[in-house]
C-alpha cells in the first residue's frame, strides 16, 4: 500500500500554507471508534519516552510495567468513549519480501554505529573516563571529554525529546516547537533540519539512541498476549483482530465504514482510508507511576489529560492535489509502492490521447526513469513476479524529478476508479455500447490501456476499498455529514456488525478482483449481520442466527452475481462427538465426511441447500472468515495463519476458505522458500559469529519442521526451505563484523519427510484427542520441545552442534516422545538416549498433569512449572570483557555484558512463543471443525478458565507461565 518518497514530496512545499497537515479536529468530531495499527503502535511504544510522567527508559527494559499500563491506557480510553480495535499483521505478501529485506538491512546499518557509540561510552566510565589521561600528557594532547551519566543512559531511553516538547504530535510549523522554546537537553529541534523540513524532526544517526532501532520482541509479545486476554475478558472495552494478510487492508475499511482515522504512523491511511492520527497522540505522559517498589505491584492513574488527537484527513489532502478523494488510489501507481515501481501502462494511457500531449511532452523524462525500472516493458507485465522488476528501481524513480505539479495535472487526468472497473464490466460481459457507463466510444479506446492496470490498482489500495469509498464518496468529500459517531456504550450491535463487515469485505476481496460480485456479496452480508444475526452482549461476537450466514465468493463467480448453482446452505453436519468431548480427528471419533460447515465452500459440491433452522444457534464455524481474525490466540501471527493454512492440506473436514488456497497457491510458487528476518536485539561479544539467537536454532527448527506439512503430515511439503536473516553482535574489541561472517540460518525441510511427517501425525492426532476447550496437549508439546532442545550440547560453550543428523535426531526424539505421553507408555526405541527422553516424559507429565474432573491446578503446580521453565533459559555465556580499570562506583547502567544477557533471554522465550503460535494455527482448524453441541461456541471456549484467584492471560498455561517470564526479566 505504502506510496514511495510521498512525504518528501510534501516536504517540498513544506513553506507553502497549502500543504496538508495534522490538525486538532473539532470536539463533536473526535472518533468513537479507533482502528490501531498494532505493528506501528508497538514501535512507536518502544521508542516512546512518554508513556508516562518521568519515564527515563523504554519500557522494554521494564516489562512488569506494560501490563499494568495497557490496563490505564484501556480504561482511559474507555472513559471518554473510545473503542480501540488493535488490528495485527499477517504474512506479508511475497511481493513485498523485497522491500521487507531492504528495510532490514537499513535498521542493522542504523543499529551497529549506535551500539558502538554505547559501548565506546561505557567503556570509557568504567575505566574512568578519557579525563583520567596520562599526567605527563603535553599542552596539545586533545581535551578529554567529560562521560556524565545522561550521556550513558540516554541510549536506554528512546526518542530524545523533553516532557516540555511534542514535535511529533504538533503542526509543521515553528509556532510549536522552536528553539526558544526547547530546552538545552532536547536533541530534536536544535538541528537544523528541523528548520529546513518541518514534516521531520532528525538526529544525527551516529547519535540518536539504540533502542530506536532494537525490536524488543518481549514488549510484543507481552503486548500481543494481554491485549488478547482483555478482548476475551471485557469485549465491549476493545477488540483485537488478526488479520489473513496485513493489517493495512482491514484498517483502511475500519477507517472508510465508521469515517474515523487510524492510528498509525504510515502515509498508506490519508491516501486510501479516512485519515491518518500519528501513534504519539496516545502517548502524551497522561499517566503517573506509583507502587513500582520490588515489593508492590506497578500501577498507573491518569492525570486528567483528554485524548485529543491531531489528524490529517483524506479530503485535505485531495484538495491539495486538486482532485478526488477516490482518485488518489492512483498515487501507489504514479509514484511506486512497497509493491512494486510505478504502472507503465499509465504512460500508454496519456499519449494514446491527444488532448493530453503537452502532458505527454512534460512527462517524457519521467516515463523514461518509469520504462528502466523493468527488464523490458514490451513483454506482457505480471504483477508481482520480480523477474520483471530490476532491482534498483527506487533509486530510478527517486532520481526521475517529479514534481508536485506534474503530479496534479496527472491525476487529473486520469479517470475515476469507478468508471474503470465500469469499461472493465462492460468488456467482461462483451457488451461495447460503452456508453452504458457514461463513457463515451473515444474516451473508452483510451481507457482501454488502463484495464490491464486495474488490478494493481486494487493491489495496492486494498481488497474492498475502491467498494467502500465510491459508497461514501461525499461523506469523505466532507460535502455531506458522516454518519453518527458509533458509541459502543450505546450502540454496541451497529459497531459489532460493522466490525464483521469489513472482516468480510478484506477476505472477500482477496477471493475475487470483480467489482460487481464483491458488492452483492457485502450487501448480502449486511442484510444477515443486520436482520439474521441476533446479539448477545456477554458473547460479542458469536453469530447466532437461524440461518447460514453467506459464502465466500469464488475468482469464477460471474459478474454481476453469485453461481445460480452454488450452495447457500452447510452440508448435512458431521456426527456430533457431544458423547465423547473430544474433537475431531482424535482417537475416540471420526468425522462423517464433509464438514462442520460449508457456507461458503469454495466448490459446488457441498451438497443441495438445506432449509433453515427453526431457532438460531451458534452459526461461528460456518463462517470462518469472520470468526478466525477474532478467534486466534498466535503471539506471532504470520506463524499462526501460516500453520492454519497449511494444516488445512489434506482435511476434508476443513470449511471452504479461499483466501487459504490463494496463500497455498502463492506458497507453491515459490518451491516452499521462505524468508524471515529474526528481531534485532542488542547484543555484544567477542566473537563475531556468537548471535543470542544461536541457542535457539533447534527449537526454530521444530516449528518450521511443524508447519512444511499439512494434516497429519499426509500431504507437503509445503514449506521447503526457510532462510532467517539475523544481526552478528558488536564485538567487545570495537573490530569490524568480518564480510564472511554468517548472517543468516538455513533450515532445509525437504528431505527430512521422513521423519517430519510421524512428527506431525502424532501432534496433531494429540491436538484432536484433547477436550474441547482444553489447552492441555499443545501445552505438553510445547514443554516436550522446550526440555528436548535445552539439552546440554556438545558442542563448544556457546555454539549449537546443529548439523544434519542433529536435526534428525530431534526429529525423531520429538516425535518418541509425543507418541508416549499420547499413549500415557514409557519410551520405547530410543535406543542410548531411553533413559534421557523417559525422564524428559516424566517431568512433563508431573508438571502438567491431566486434571481430576472439576479441580483446578494447584498454585504449587504452576510454580513448579515456572521453576522448571526458567531453568531452560541458557543464554550465551557473557564473554570476558577486555582488560578494564577500578569502576567507578558512580555509574548506573547495564553493561555490555548484561544487555546481551537480557537480549539472550528475550531471543529463548521468543523462540518457544513462535513454536506455541504455530501449534495454535494447527489447534485453530480443530477448534473451527469441532462440533460438541448447538451451545460450543468457539468463543466461548477460547475464554482462559479462572484458576482460583489467579486470571490467566492465555488459555495455555504454559504461555501464561512464559509471558509471565518476560515480564520479570528486565533490566
Amino acid at each position: 500500500m505504502g506510496v514511495l518518497n510521498l512525504v518528501d514530496l510534501l516536504t517540498k512545499r513544506a513553506q507553502r500554507s497549502t500543504v496538508p497537515h495534522h490538525r486538532p479536529m473539532p470536539s463533536d468530531a473526535k472518533p468513537y471508534v479507533l482502528p490501531i495499527d498494532l505493528n506501528n503502535f508497538l514501535n512507536e511504544m518502544i521508542r516512546s519516552n512518554f508513556l508516562y510522567h518521568k519515564q527515563t527508559r523504554s519500557i522494554g527494559y521494564t516489562p512488569r510495567l506494560i501490563g499494568p499500563y495497557l490496563d490505564a491506557l484501556i480504561m482511559w480510553l474507555h472513559t471518554q468513549a473510545v473503542y480501540p480495535i488493535f488490528v495485527a499483521d499477517g504474512p506479508k505478501a511475497p511481493e513485498k519480501e523485497a522491500t521487507s529485506e531492504m528495510r532490514f538491512k537499513s535498521k542493522v546499518g542504523k543499529l551497529r554505529p549506535r551500539q558502538l557509540s554505547y559501548l565506546s561510552v561505557y567503556q570509557d566510565a568504567t575505566r574512568g573516563g578519557p579525563s583520567t589521561g596520562s599526567a605527563n600528557a603535553g599542552p596539545n594532547a586533545p581535551r578529554p571529554r567529560r562521560v556524565d551519566q545522561d550521556h550513558i543512559d540516554r541510549h536506554l531511553r528512546g526518542t530524545q525529546h523533553l516532557p516540555t516538547c511534542h514535535p511529533r504530535t504538533l503542526v509543521p510549523t515553528h509556532n510549536g516547537c522552536t528553539k526558544e522554546r526547547c530546552m538545552i537537553g532536547c536533541q530534536i529541534c536544535c538541528f537544523k533540519s528541523r528548520r529546513s523540513n518541518p514534516w521531520k524532526h532528525a538526529v544525527d544517526m551516529a547519535n540518536d539512541p539504540f533502542t530506536c532501532s532494537v525490536d524488543l520482541a518481549n514488549v510484543w509479545a507481552i503486548t500481543q498476549g494481554h491485549l488478547l486476554a482483555r478482548a476475551r475478558q471485557a469485549p465491549l472495552r476493545l477488540a483485537f483482530i488478526g488479520s489473513f494478510t496485513e493489517a493495512d487492508d482491514i484498517l483502511v475499511l475500519l477507517s472508510l465504514h465508521f469515517r474515523v482515522p487510524v492510528l498509525s504512523n504510515d502515509s498508506d491511511f490519508f491516501v486510501h482510508g479516512y485519515g491518518q492520527t500519528r501513534v504519539s497522540s496516545l502517548f502524551q505522559s497522561q499517566f503517573l507511576l506509583s507502587g513500582n517498589s520490588p515489593g508492590t505491584g506497578p500501577s498507573f492513574r491518569t492525570s486528567g489529560q483528554r485524548f485529543e488527537p491531531k489528524t490529517l484527513l483524506t479530503s485535505d489532502m485531495a484538495a491539495f492535489f486538486q482532485t478526488t478523494v477516490t482518485k488518489l488510489c492512483w498515487l501507489p501507481l504514479i509514484l511506486g509502492s512497497d509493491l512494486g515501481p510505478p504502472d507503465w501502462r499509465i504512460r500508454k494511457f496519456i499519449e494514446s490521447d491527444t488532448q493530453f500531449a503537452p502532458l505527454a511532452n512534460s512527462l517524457r523524462s519521467y516515463f523514461n526513469c518509469v520504462d528502466k525500472c523493468f527488464q523490458d516493458v514490451r513483454q506482457p507485465h505480471v504483477p508481482g513476479q520480480a523477474p520483471a522488476i530490476k532491482d534498483n528501481w527506487r533509486e530510478t524513480i527517486l532520481n526521475s524529478g517529479l514534481d508536485i505539479d506534474q503530479i496534479i495535472r496527472l491525476l487529473g487526468s486520469l479517470p475515476e476508479p469507478d468508471a474503470l472497473e465500469a469499461v472493465d464490466s462492460a468488456g467482461a460481459r462483451r457488451s461495447l455500447p460503452f456508453f452504458r457507463s457514461g463513457i463515451a466510444p473515444s474516451r473508452s479506446r483510451s481507457l482501454s490501456h488502463l484495464v490491464p492496470a486495474l488490478q494493481d490498482l486494487r493491489r495496492c489500495s486494498g481488497p474492498g476499498v475502491l467498494l467502500l469509498r465510491a459508497k461514501y464518496r461525499e461523506e469523505l468529500a466532507g460535502r455531506q455529514p458522516s454518519q453518527e459517531p458509533i458509541n459502543p456504550l450505546h450502540k454496541v450491535k451497529s459497531l459489532r456488525d460493522g466490525v464483521l463487515l469489513c472482516l468480510g469485505i478484506s477476505t472477500a476481496g482477496l477471493c475475487t478482483p470483480d467489482s460487481v460480485v464483491l458488492s452483492s456479496f457485502s450487501k448480502e452480508l449486511e442484510d444477515f449481520l443486520h436482520a439474521d444475526s441476533s446479539f448477545d452482549k456477554s458473547n460479542l461476537w458469536c453469530l447466532s442466527s437461524e440461518r447460514a450466514p453467506p459464502r465466500l465468493p469464488r475468482a469464477d463467480d460471474a459478474a454481476g452475481g453469485l453461481a445460480e448453482d452454488a450452495p447457500v446452505g452447510p452440508p448435512p453436519a458431521v456426527a456430533s462427538n457431544a458423547s465423547n468431548g473430544r474433537r475431531p480427528g482424535g482417537r475416540a471419533a471420526a468425522p462423517a465426511g464433509g464438514g462442520a460447515s460449508g457456507a461458503e465452500a469454495s466448490t459446488a459440491s457441498a451438497g443441495p441447500p438445506q432449509p433453515p433452522a427453526h431457532r438460531a444457534k451458534c452459526r461461528c464455524r460456518e463462517a470462518p472468515y469472520l470468526s478466525i481474525p477474532l478467534l486466534h490466540e498466535g503471539l506471532y501471527l504470520p506463524l499462526t495463519v501460516q500453520a492454519f493454512f497449511i494444516s488445512r492440506v489434506g482435511s476434508t473436514a476443513a470449511p471452504g476458505l479461499t483466501v487459504a488456497d490463494v496463500f497455498l497457491a502463492k506458497l507453491d510458487d515459490a518451491d516452499g522458500y521462505r524468508a524471515a528476518s529474526l528481531p534485532l536485539l542488542p547484543q555484544f561479544s567477542l566473537r563475531d559469529d556468537l548471535s543470542v539467537w544461536a541457542p535457539s536454532w533447534p527449537i526454530r527448527f521444530l516449528l518450521y519442521a511443524l508447519l512444511s506439512h499439512g494434516k497429519e503430515g499426509l500431504q507437503g511439503p509445503a514449506v521447503r526451505k526457510v532462510i532467517e536473516f539475523y544481526d552478528p553482535p558488536v564485538r567487545l574489541d570495537g573490530q569490524k563484523v568480518l564480510p564472511s561472517t554468517k548472517k543468516s540460518q538455513d533450515y532445509l525441510l525437504k528431505g527430512l519427510s521422513g521423519e517430519i511427517v510421524p512428527l506431525l501425525r502424532a501432534v496433531d492426532v494429540a491436538l484432536a484427542d484433547d477436550a474441547p476447550g482444553s489447552s492441555l496437549a499443545l501445552d505438553r508439546i510445547l514443554l516436550t520441545a522446550v526440555l528436548l532442545s535445552s539439552r546440554p550440547s556438545r558442542a563448544a560453550p556457546g555454539e549449537q552442534l546443529f548439523d544434519t543428523q542433529s536435526r534428525t535426531i530431534l526429529l525423531r526424539h520429538m516425535a518418541l516422545l509425543v507418541n508416549a505421553l499420547l499413549h500415557g507408555k514409557t519410551m520405547a526405541q530410543a535406543g542410548n538416549h531411553e533413559e534421557d527422553l523417559d525422564a524428559i516424559r516424566r517431568k512433563v507429565v508431573r508438571v502438567l498433569p491431566s486434571p481430576d474432573p472439576g479441580t483446578p491446578p494447584a498454585a504449587n503446580g504452576r510454580a513448579l512449572l515456572h521453576d522448571v521453565l526458567a531453568s531452560c533459559l541458557s543464554p550465551v555465556p557473557p564473554a570476558p570483557s577486555p582488560p578494564q580499570g577500578p569502576p567507578s562506583g558512580q555509574l548506573d547502567a547495564p553493561s555490555p555484558a548484561r544487555l546481551s544477557t537480557f537480549s539472550s533471554d528475550i531471543a529463548t522465550v521468543s523462540s518457544w512463543l513462535d513454536l506455541y503460535s504455530v501449534l495454535a494455527g494447527r489447534q485453530l482448524l480443530l477448534d473451527t471443525q469441532h462440533v460438541h453441541s448447538e451451545r460450543d461456541c468457539p468463543f466461548v471456549l477460547a475464554r482462559p478458565a479462572k484458576i482460583g484467584d489467579y486470571q490467566p492471560s492465555s488459555r495455555s498455561i504454559m504461555v501464561a507461565t512464559l509471558l509471565q517470564i518476560l515480564a520479570q526479566r528486565g533490566l
